[in-house]
């Protein structure tokens, strides 16, 4: 039998939501079987599965107490910081870091987080494919963590990446076309049967047979950017994936020349507060700054700090 007090990062939740964090190996019919008998307790009353949590109350569950993560850790490396109050941490990744962890222990923007002692872990809002960089959003409290989900969920949060691609792109465009995942291979392919998906963009400087370019995710599918510009035959410089890859070999990019320059937040209230109605920014990376510098292309870096 254990005992526990809801914290402000659980205020709000589910009951049956905060079990299963605190113990993610209880079987779904073993806490189930507990409700229906009456075993699981708020302040000393019977409890219903889905009733909402206030800070402060009791929870009494017939299990032993839930096991720490002695193995959790920061890894190696720092973490550029954008942005960080009580509630959120904004950072900007660089290429070649995972946004999560891909095994226990493993390097990423996540385990670098890690906050030592603290009853609430760093949350990755949003994530980036590993060889893409910019900013990520970082929950640092339950309250935030469900708010940010939800606006971006939602589309209400604006996300601008930073592109380099293959030719000469017109001034401004609009890539509406579905696309389907083949789970196999991983690929993000264009599908009339696909989930609606739709890009805006505008070139800011052509140069050396390239374009740097600002692109607006109004979804967020899976590879989306890529894929999209791929199809109007203006691949992302360094994608082999999707790309032109004698290209990338003659350029010699060693990885997509995509990076998340921009969120911004909307009107917003409470802990949010601060960041109401703001955009920030990460700046362009050193190597997309060199491939620019290399081709010509000169765009308005007081714009891009």
């Amino acid at each position: 039998m254990d005992r526990f007090v809801v914290s402000r990062h659980d205020d709000g939740r589910r009951l049956d939501k905060v079990i299963r964090k605190k113990w993610p190996s209880l079987p779904l019919g073993a806490m189930m079987k507990a409700f229906r008998k009456k075993q699981v307790r708020v302040d000393g009353a019977r409890a219903s599965f889905d009733q909402r949590l206030v800070e402060g109350q009791e929870i009494l569950v017939p299990w032993e107490s839930a096991p720490t993560d002695v193995g959790a850790k920061r890894t190696g490396g720092h973490l550029v910081t954008v942005y960080r109050d009580e509630s959120l941490w904004v950072v900007s990744k660089p290429a070649g870091l995972l946004s999560q962890p891909d095994k226990k222990g493993g390097d990423s923007v996540v385990t670098r987080a890690f906050l030592p002692g603290s009853s609430f872990q760093p949350q990755a809002v949003n994530r980036l494919d590993r060889n893409t960089s910019g900013i990520m959003v970082l929950a640092l409290t339950g309250g935030a963590l469900r708010d940010l989900s939800s606006l971006w969920r939602d589309g209400e949060m604006e996300k601008v990446y930073l592109a380099l691609v293959v030719g000469d792109l017109p001034e401004e465009g609009r890539i509406d076309a579905p696309l389907s995942k083949d789970g196999s291979s991983n690929k993000v392919f264009v599908d009339s049967k696909g989930q609606s998906s739709l890009t805006l963009y505008r070139r800011l400087a052509s140069g050396g047979g390239l374009s740097l370019c600002l692109v607006t995710l109004i979804t967020g599918r899976s590879h989306q950017i890529r894929v999209h510009m791929s199809h109007i035959g203006h691949p992302v410089l360094g994608d082999v994936k999707y790309g032109d890859r004698a290209l990338n070999g003659v350029k010699g990019a060693k990885r997509p020349m995509l990076h998340a320059f921009s969120v911004s937040f909307p009107e917003m209230f409470g802990d949010l507060s601060s960041l109401s109605s703001k955009t920030l920014r990460a700046p362009m990376p050193e190597d997309m700054a060199d491939m620019c510098s290399k081709n010509g292309i000169v765009p308005d870096r007081a714009f891009l700090r």
